[in-house]
């Protein structure tokens, strides 16, 4: 194909008539287009020849330009296709012409990824207004720039990844730079093809050229809060309430299910990232419930070799499950391939049968050296059985849990509801108040990530006084300074909002406060004091409590 733009005619010319005899798919892009545009009329012939006879052999790409050829071939690239894409032992180059072939090596997690990038470039220098191919062409940086992030930590030093990460650093950028309809357009397409990944990724730039578009209940960005995976839903949440930051909502579905979206992200802890690869719908559908209702993060797909390009594409996975039912390849050469993969050789393995293969002793030994557990699901409705949720949970190894995996996201959510503009009266945001409270209070959360801080700062910008006295009881626990503080500043921001009256327990907590060993604790402490309304016989105990040059008294 990249002999094609040899500058000799005859080159050319014998490379379609020998692409005409080969009879690939992926030749049918190129030919086409030298077939209308090659500036030598026997090319021409011979291009449009070779496309006749691919033509006959792939019917449903009949009557497409160049473009949609193009197009058509960075989908079957992206989605690892068979069709395209041979899982064999090759050099792992990109190849071009310049004054001769010549090649560039490219890092194996992204070899599919550069070739759909490749060709969906080809579709947009074709037709630049190609709206698919610029909608296709985000999802793929964006599948390119998540699996390199996940790998950098394990493959970083690597002359060639290395490379290659550098040019994703403004992955993100370019991305945006592609605006609102091409990013909903892409986010649409990611949630049909069950892509979470990429849309995912998406919903995180979005709020960046969010300019107050309008959502309906078809909406690609309503859609993903109703989404199956709850990385989407959690992606979803937030993009929501950094476009209200930005451009204040006028309108929503429903806004009382998305305020409860909010709530439940906010605290949702989903330590665990899971892949489902199933064909049998209502298997597939029990283990996911299963996994949702123990909030992890659940990924599926119907084939294995849509798992085994979903496992490569979907950095951060810590287990994978497959069933015995796989109507495409064998589950032990699926496992094969993972074992074999620079982002899926470590990822554990757990091999799902019925309740006749995992009592057939001969079924289990062809497993038991190869995954970290096997279970069983019956037939039939209800969750899988005790045996699959313990199989599932002892798993995961030694593989990383620390407090970033578990509340990474709850922090960032937290962020954009302490930024999002609460003066909408579209949302009730007072439904918000014991979700944040419950997650200041909670043992188990930990500072870093900021989860109480953000929290905090949340109910701030919320300022429902019935956050009143669960702050103050918080202000006055032995929490750490910079909590403390920012539980102060809540308490001043729900002053200020209207006239409060403190409970004289609130005020004794709060002048105590005013003594504090920590400088911000001291200020936020008179700050909530003097943004309440205080009686004349408070506001003289404050300042007889903190008369300048007076000597420390008990």
């Amino acid at each position: 194909n990249e002999a094609l733009g040899s500058d000799n005619a005859d080159v050319r010319r014998m490379v379609a008539i020998q692409l005409g005899t080969i009879g690939d798919e992926r030749s049918m892009a190129a030919l086409a287009e030298l077939s209308t545009g090659d500036a030598n009329a026997d090319v021409q012939t011979a291009a449009a020849d070779a496309l006749g006879k691919l033509t006959a052999k792939h019917t449903d790409a009949a009557g497409m330009g160049a473009s949609e050829l193009y197009l058509r071939l960075a989908q079957l690239y992206y989605a690892g296709s068979y069709r395209v894409m041979a899982y064999a032992d090759r050099p792992l180059v990109l190849w071009y012409w310049q004054d001769g072939l010549k090649s560039q090596p490219v890092p194996r997690h992204l070899y599919v990824l550069k070739l759909a990038e490749e060709a969906a470039y080809d579709a947009l220098r074709v037709a630049p207004d190609n709206t698919g191919a610029r909608a296709l062409l985000a999802r793929i940086i964006a599948s390119e720039k998540r699996v390199s992030d996940a790998l950098a930590a394990s493959m970083g030093g690597d002359e060639l990844f290395d490379s290659y990460a550098n040019g994703l650093a403004s992955a993100a950028g370019v991305v945006a730079s592609m605006g609102w309809p091409t990013l909903s357009q892409a986010l649409g397409d990611s949630l049909d093809a069950g892509d979470q990944g990429a849309a995912a990724f998406l919903l995180d730039v979005m709020p960046h050229v969010y300019g107050g578009a309008d959502f309906s209940t078809d909406h690609p960005v309503v859609r993903a809060t109703m989404d199956a995976n709850a990385g989407v839903r959690l992606a979803a949440a937030e993009a929501l309430l950094r476009f209200n930051a930005s451009s204040r909502l006028t309108s929503f579905p429903d806004p009382d299910s998305f305020m409860s979206l909010v709530a439940r992200s906010a605290g949702e802890i989903v330590p665990r990232n899971v892949l489902v690869i199933d064909g049998n719908d209502e298997r597939r559908n029990k283990m996911l419930g299963e996994l949702d209702e123990a909030k992890y993060i659940g990924f599926d797909a119907r084939t294995g070799s849509d798992g085994l390009v979903r496992a490569m594409r979907y950095p951060g996975l810590d287990l994978i499950v497959i069933t015995n039912e796989l109507v495409d390849m064998e589950p032990l050469h699926l496992i094969a391939k993972l074992k074999d993969g620079d982002t899926t050789k470590d990822i554990p393995v757990v091999i799902v049968g019925g309740p006749e293969q995992a009592a057939d002793q001969e079924w289990r030994s062809l497993y038991e050296e190869k995954v970290a557990a096997i279970t069983e699901i019956a037939a039939g409705p209800g969750l899988p059985s005790e045996a699959f949720r313990k199989a599932v949970g002892n798993s995961f190894g030694d593989r990383d849990l620390d407090g970033t995996a578990r509340y990474g996201r709850s922090a960032t959510i937290l962020d954009a509801v302490a930024t999002t503009d609460t003066d909408n009266a579209l949302f009730n945001w007072n439904a918000l108040t014991e979700t944040l409270l419950n997650l200041i209070s909670a043992a188990d959360v930990p500072n870093d990530p900021p989860v109480r801080l953000n929290a905090l700062r949340a109910l701030a910008n919320i300022g429902d006084v019935s956050a009143l006295y669960g702050l103050v009881a918080f202000f006055g626990s032995d929490a750490d300074g910079a909590l403390r503080a920012a539980a102060g500043n809540a308490i001043a921001a729900i002053c200020r909002k209207g006239p409060v009256v403190l409970e004289e327990a609130a005020f004794n907590t709060l002048l105590k406060g005013t003594a504090d060993g920590d400088q911000g604790v001291r200020m936020a402490a008179f700050a909530a004091l003097g943004s309440a309304a205080l009686d004349a016989g408070q506001a003289v105990k404050v300042a007889a409590a903190n008369r300048p040059g007076a000597a420390a008294s008990e």
